[in-house]
């Protein structure tokens, strides 16, 4: 289970005075990943490439009186949790974005494991569908990969599609949902 919580404006006027956050780097079964959390929930979960820096340093530019301390242990003890077959933890987000882009990340949840559904559908579900591509583009700036499953998004043929993380992070993500959909655990 995934909740969203949304930073608040009075967070960022505040600019995360008395926040520790906690960040580094994990491995996961797709390959190593980057994650930035607080007591709060996740803000930040990548696969690693060269936007995990920006992740951070975006972090760090709006609430620059938030404490960040580097613990990679704790990091991969929550990745190990968060690809886990077994995973029945409740996973809180913290996370920044216009209501439009939340209504979506929120629609996204509802995506079932191992299933995939068309930008089009997830707009109909989201309540815009006449704004597939805007939908589109609030879906390529999720902040937490895999827990919001921006994975599960095909373009309306079925092709994959494009993926902020690589084409092949994303077939090995459907490809590991897939084989293990039907697990009893």
């Amino acid at each position: 289970m995934v909740n969203i919580n949304i930073v608040t404006t009075e967070e960022i006027k505040n600019k995360g005075k008395g926040i520790y956050f906690y960040y580094g780097f994990g491995n996961s079964h797709v390959g190593r990943c980057f994650m930035v959390y607080s007591e709060r929930g996740i803000s930040c979960l990548q696969f690693t490439d060269m936007l995990t820096e920006t992740c951070l340093s975006k972090l760090q530019k709006k609430l620059s009186s938030a404490i960040f301390i580097e613990n990679n242990n704790n990091i991969q003890l929550i990745v190990s949790k968060v690809f886990s077959l077994k995973n029945k933890h409740c996973f809180e987000l913290w996370i920044e974005g216009t209501s439009f882009q939340i209504k979506v990340w929120q629609t996204l949840l509802q995506v079932p494991y191992g299933q995939l559904i068309s930008y089009e559908s997830l707009a109909q579900q989201a309540g815009y569908p006449q704004a597939v591509r805007a939908v589109a583009s609030a879906v390529a700036r999720n902040p937490v990969a895999y827990l919001v499953p921006c994975h599960r998004i095909v373009r309306k043929n079925g092709d994959i599609g494009n993926y902020r993380w690589g084409k092949e992070t994303k077939k090995a993500i459907i490809k590991w949902e897939n084989k293990n959909l039907n697990i009893d655990i």
